[in-house]
Order: C-alpha cells, then structure tokens, then sequence
C-alpha cells in the first residue's frame, strides 16, 4: 500500500472553453469535476495503476464531503481528518483556442496545532502497512513550512522497515522484516544503489513470484533463503524461464539465524545485506516484529 498525505485537499471543477471573453456571454463545452490536492492526485494515479493507496487528508466542510464520495468512487481508501473551514473549490477555466488555462480559489481551511497532531498520530498509525509515502501540495496558511520534512523523518524511524541495524566490516545490514508480499520487497530491492545479499523466506501467501525474480536476478548477487518456503524460492529463481546463465548465487539455510550467518560469510565490503522476506513470518515466527527482532538479535550477536 502506498500511503498519501494532503494537508491542502481540493475538488477542481474544470470549464471546457474555446475561449474566455470577459464581458460576454460564453458557452462551456463541457465541466470535469475531479480530486484536488496533489497527494490525492498521485493516489488517483496510483488507483489507476492497479495500485492500492490511502489518503490522508485535512478536509471540511460540504465539499469536504463531496470529496470523501469522489475518493471512494476511485477506489482510494480515505483516511481524511475534519477541520474547521472549507475544503477548496478550484475552478479551472480552460481555454483551448488560445491554450491557456486560468484557476479562481474558493474556500480554505483553517488548521491548528491539535489539529496536526491529530495528522501525527493518523501518519504513525498507517505507517507499518505503508510501503511509501508521497507527501506533496500547498500547505493551508499557518501551517509550518516543515511540516513534510518531519513526517519523512519519521518515516525514516520506523522499525523492521528498511532499519538499519547495523555496520560491519563494510557491509550494512537493514531490517526489512515487514515485507510480507512479493511487491513490498520488491519496493525495498528498488531502494538500493550498492551490491545486495538478500535474505527472502518466510511462509508463502500464494502470491505470483515471477517480477520478483525477474527484480532479483537484476539486482542481486547472492539470495539466501530460509525458512519454509526456501524450496518454492530457490526453484523459482533457478526457473529457465528467467534465463539461462547469470543471475545471483543461491543459498538455502534452515533458519533465519543460519541465513544471517550465511550473510555474514558471503558478504563483501560496501554491500548490503538486506533481510526482506517477501513471506509472512508464521511459519516460525507470532509476527513481523518478532521476526524482526530476531534478525537484529542475530546481527548484533556477529563478530
């Protein structure tokens, strides 16, 4: 899931026009009422991608509702906190016999300090599902100029979400364990510039595996994979359907504990070694923190 953020929500109304004569009167060829608001913009693209996105948003009012109801016609989960004031109504006059586009404001919302930690407290608890976050769009009047970077800092915080653990002999070791799904390790593979050792397993939900494969073949030079579903991995990747010759080294070990071990002696100075498992932990594990925790452990006790 990708998480949104728009602290300044809007509905354009667009007026389709050949050309905007003031003083005259004017025929609109047609109107086109849509989400506002750039985060809620990129979820609307996202939906569109075939990708699940919540928004969180500030909104009020009667177009506050309207746009809760265009959100949930696009598929987009609203996550939205209601303020005092209104949610804006841009209008967008566009003209096409000069190209020319002209937007008039109407409304605003009003925004205090509860007001953004209620925003806090909302962004915190949609982080652990959130693969990314796209904060973007105007700030309403009074907000601070830093609110965006403080979010992203907190993002940045999160445990067993590309944490880093620690640095060893030139290899980083980050803690991806609430990778679940195929897709959200695939987003982690993406994160890296350096060299990766993956460590993937866990136990399977049935999920297609082929873009993983074809990702870590692209990006990786060793997998390490443990757990109950090392077997359906380790077949995946040696498929002939993903080429013959090349791809990364392949190891399969037991346990979490053995793959990190395996890590350690297979890693090279100014690689990464990157625990996504891309499975669930049941199969050894009550959930994603607990398997978190037992990679860090495990990091932590190498020498």
């Amino acid at each position: 899931m990708i998480l949104t953020i728009t602290l300044n929500s809007a509905i354009d109304r667009v007026l389709l026009l050949d050309e905007l004569t003031p003083g005259e009167p004017m025929r609109a060829r047609g109107e086109v009422i849509s989400v506002g608001g750039k985060g809620l913009d990129a979820s609307v693209v996202l939906r569109h991608l075939g990708v699940e996105t919540v928004g969180l948003a500030f909104v009020g009012g009667e177009t506050g509702r309207q746009l809760q109801g265009l959100l949930v016609g696009y598929g987009i989960i609203p996550e939205l906190l209601w303020v005092e004031g209104e949610t804006r109504t841009i209008y967008v006059l566009a003209e096409s016999r000069r190209k020319r586009v002209s937007h008039i404001r109407l409304g605003g919302l009003r925004i205090g300090d509860m007001d953004l930690q209620r925003l806090v407290q909302a962004y915190r608890r949609r982080l652990p599902e959130s693969a990314w976050v796209i904060c973007s769009g105007s700030l309403p009047e009074a907000v601070p100029v830093d609110t965006y970077a403080r979010l992203a800092r907190e993002f940045a915080g999160v445990e067993h979400r590309l944490e880093l653990v620690r640095s060893l002999r030139g290899v980083s070791y980050y803690n991806d364990s609430i990778a679940t799904s195929p897709e959200r390790a695939m987003a982690a593979l993406r994160s890296f510039d350096e060299p990766l050792v993956l460590l993937a397993g866990g136990r399977d939900k049935h999920l297609p595996w082929q873009d993983w494969a074809s990702l870590v073949r692209e990006r990786v030079r060793v997998v390490i994979c443990f757990g109950e579903m090392a077997p359906l991995l380790v077949g995946v990747l040696r498929d002939g359907h993903y080429g013959v010759g090349g791809g990364p080294e392949i190891h399969e070990c037991p346990s979490l504990e053995e793959a990190v071990e395996k890590a350690r002696e297979v890693a090279r100075p100014g690689e990464v070694v990157l625990f996504s498992p891309g499975g669930t932990s049941f199969d050894a594990y009550a959930d994603f923190g607990a398997r978190g925790q037992a990679f860090r452990k495990a990091v932590l006790s190498l020498d």
